[in-house]
C-alpha cells in the first residue's frame, strides 16, 4: 500500500530532529519548522486537489525533508569532519 510506504518515509525523517536537538542546535530545528509549515501547507492545499490524501502526506515528507532533514545531515557531515580533524 502507498499510505504505507509514505508513512514509513515519513517515520524515519524524525530522528534528525532529535540528532539536531542532541547536538544543542534547537533554534535550528524551531526555524525550520517553522519553514516546513510555510512550504507544507500550500504545497498539501495544491497536492490534496490532484491526489487526494495521498498528496498531502508527499507534501509533508517534501517540505519536511528538503527543510529539516538537510540541516541535519549537514550539521553531521561538518561534526564528522571536525572530529576527523582532531582526531
Amino acid at each position: 500500500n502507498i499510505m504505507l510506504l509514505l508513512s514509513a518515509i515519513y517515520g524515519m525523517m524524525f530522528p534528525f530532529g532529535a540528532l539536531l536537538n542532541g547536538m544543542g542546535k534547537p533554534n535550528v530545528m524551531a526555524i525550520s519548522g517553522l519553514i516546513v509549515a510555510a512550504i507544507n501547507l500550500p504545497l498539501s492545499i495544491q497536492w490534496a486537489g490532484s491526489m487526494g490524501i495521498y498528496g498531502i502526506v508527499l507534501a509533508t515528507i517534501v517540505s519536511y525533508c528538503t527543510v529539516a532533514v538537510a540541516p541535519g545531515v549537514i550539521e553531521c557531515i561538518l561534526r564528522l569532519r571536525r572530529l576527523k580533524h582532531e582526531v
